[in-house]
């Protein structure tokens, strides 16, 4: 009897942690959709210091995060907040990026090259 509890834990056990990590996840579909979009404007965007590239990324980002608030963080399983925190982020910081990208365009737009 004692083995066949002991068999029986083990198992409980096995099949808790095996459905924990083959668990689908909400937000991992995120971050390789945000992965693909940027990727894709940034192709689009060839010239990039233009003034159309700058508010373009800026509504990039501004949607993004209002896509990522729509989640319900108290429901996600603690991967999945990890992997939240990580995407909102990464998203700060790329928007931190391009504002200093935008802040450098615009007190180099007027300087022209004397030759």
């Amino acid at each position: 009897m004692r083995k066949l509890f002991s068999l029986f834990l083990l198992l409980t056990v096995n099949l808790q942690l095996h459905a924990q990590t083959n668990e689908a996840s909400l937000v991992s579909p995120l971050i390789n959709q945000y992965q693909s979009d940027e990727t894709m404007l940034n192709r689009k965007y060839t010239l990039k210091q233009s003034e159309e590239y700058f508010m373009r990324m800026e509504r990039f980002y501004t949607d993004w995060r209002k896509q990522l608030k729509a989640l319900p963080f108290n429901k996600l399983t603690v991967n999945e907040r990890v992997d939240y925190i990580l995407l909102k982020r990464d998203i700060r910081s790329d928007s931190a990026n391009l504002q200093q990208q935008y802040t450098a365009f615009k007190t180099s737009i007027f300087t022209f090259a004397f030759c």
